[in-house]
């Protein structure tokens, strides 16, 4: 593909992403490491988020907004040194809190099978259930078979509501589960994977997408040692302590004034298509943020740098998004317009009409057409033959 097609690859995080405690841990993993700033931070920032637990809160209207995140880290298979990442995040969180390594579960089958580990029994009294999902292709394929349950398990969990199965002759029902979700991924099983409906119908923007590869080579490893993690971790056990006697948190006024600015435009974004789908609940991702940072310095009040941070990491897996999927319009014609250009400086007419039989419709070719020039960067040229000009796609910028 000629260069001038593909996409850059997203800027990183903007240093105010990386300030408190949560740049304290990553910047002391980050120099030993192969593994990508970026994720670190942001499995950090869940992990954090789901040690917490579901006591504190941001109320919009009469929505609770906890501190339960979703993310998706993608990169090329073990080079981008995904596994890795977590490794490192897992261990200081289990430092701070030995008993938080029991909520740690895997294997993303079914609905069914989310809620029993977080039912209302005796036996699971702890409400959290951190998922990780090494693997995260698989999980995208079993919630495409008919009938599972995974997707809306998955988004109701998100949102905090009560879980439970109906199906069963005793049905399960979890109401107090504090799920957070880790995946790892690379882009080509991403694009594979994840379908259209999932991209359209709210699953995918539950969850922030991170685009991760190796930030350096270390021959023998990274050499950090334990010791230099045991304050971090004694810092880390003090913010759950804080944080886990609930209540409510709230912006301060100095916040406000940077919210009510981005809230607008966060509300009235230009993307359109996919690309707005999977970044629709940027709002919501961005106050919990906002929460964990003002949480991780041990406040209930939201403040300006709390919000600046949220927005930097809000931000970048923005920009991941627009990096994963800037090939797929979530119109089936458009993407097939776009992967022939990914081959070819230009495509006529005819042959568009080729690629769908000579059966897709004149005015559903149009409208991917316009799709594509208004979103994403293609041009229509008309070549003079003499005769009635010959009308060709191109597409030589990105956008």
């Amino acid at each position: 593909m000629d260069d001038m097609n593909t996409p850059q690859w997203p800027i990183g995080m903007d240093e105010e992403a990386f300030s408190g405690l949560a740049g304290e841990i990553v910047n002391t993993i980050a120099p030993q490491s192969e593994a990508d700033r970026n994720g670190l931070l942001l499995q950090l920032l869940v992990a954090v988020g789901n040690a917490i637990g579901p006591s504190s809160y941001y109320r919009v209207e009469s929505t609770r907004h906890r501190t339960n995140l979703f993310a998706v880290i993608v990169g090329d298979t073990a080079k981008a040194r995904k596994g890795t990442s977590w490794d490192r995040i897992k261990e200081v969180i289990s430092m701070a809190d030995p008993d938080w390594k029991k909520c740690l579960a895997s294997g993303m089958s079914s609905g069914e099978g989310i809620i029993y580990q977080v039912r209302d029994s005796e036996e699971t009294t702890d409400p959290r259930l951190m998922i990780v999902e090494t693997e995260y292709a698989q999980a995208l394929k079993v919630s495409r078979r008919e009938g599972n349950t995974l997707s809306p398990v998955v988004r109701n969990a998100w949102d905090g509501g009560v879980l439970r199965t109906l199906t069963r002759n005793s049905p399960l029902v979890a109401s107090n589960s504090h799920m957070s979700v880790i995946g790892h991924i690379t882009q080509d099983e991403l694009i594979r994977h994840l379908c259209q409906t999932d991209m359209a119908n709210g699953f995918a923007n539950r969850f922030l997408w991170c685009c991760v590869r190796r930030s350096q080579l270390l021959p023998y490893g990274g050499s950090l040692d334990e010791s230099e993690l045991v304050p971090l971790a004694s810092s880390l056990r003090e913010v759950f302590s804080y944080a886990r006697q609930g209540g409510v948190v709230r912006m301060g006024d100095d916040a406000k004034k940077l919210w009510e600015p981005l809230y607008s435009s966060l509300a009235e974004s230009t993307d359109a298509g996919l690309i707005g789908a999977m970044t629709a609940r940027n709002e919501a991702q961005m106050v919990r943020l906002a929460m964990l940072y003002a949480l991780l310095d041990q406040t209930s009040m939201i403040s300006y740098d709390h919000l600046t941070a949220a927005k930097a990491v809000v931000n970048y897996c923005h920009r991941s998004v627009k990096y994963l999927f800037w090939s797929i319009t979530g119109n089936p014609i458009a993407d097939k317009i776009l992967t022939a250009l990914e081959h070819a400086p230009k495509i006529s007419r005819t042959a568009v009409y080729n690629m769908g039989g000579r059966h897709w419709r004149k005015h559903d070719v149009d409208d991917a057409i316009s799709l594509l020039v208004e979103e994403y960067g293609v041009m229509e040229h008309h070549e003079p033959t003499g005769g009635r000009a010959r009308r060709y796609l191109l597409r030589n910028v990105y956008q």
